[in-house]
């Protein structure tokens, strides 16, 4: 289910969004992979399949124990 989340009315200033901060922190862990810096693939299938093995290979490092 997606939901909006909206500023509160007369706050300024910075206020922490609930949920935001999950999707920027992936945004970010994928940021780090050279092959999503451009559009480099024509086929929109090995897009999403790159994504993929990216997620899992984050998934994997968070789940080795020791990790740092």
């Amino acid at each position: 289910m997606l939901q909006t989340v909206l500023r509160l009315v007369g706050v300024q200033g910075f206020v922490a969004l609930p949920k935001r901060w999950i999707v920027e922190r992936t945004f970010g862990g994928l940021g780090r992979y050279r092959c999503h810096s451009k559009d480099y693939q024509r086929n929109p299938a090995t897009g999403e399949a790159l994504i993929q093995i990216s997620m899992i290979h984050l998934m994997l490092r968070r789940l080795t124990p020791g990790h740092t």
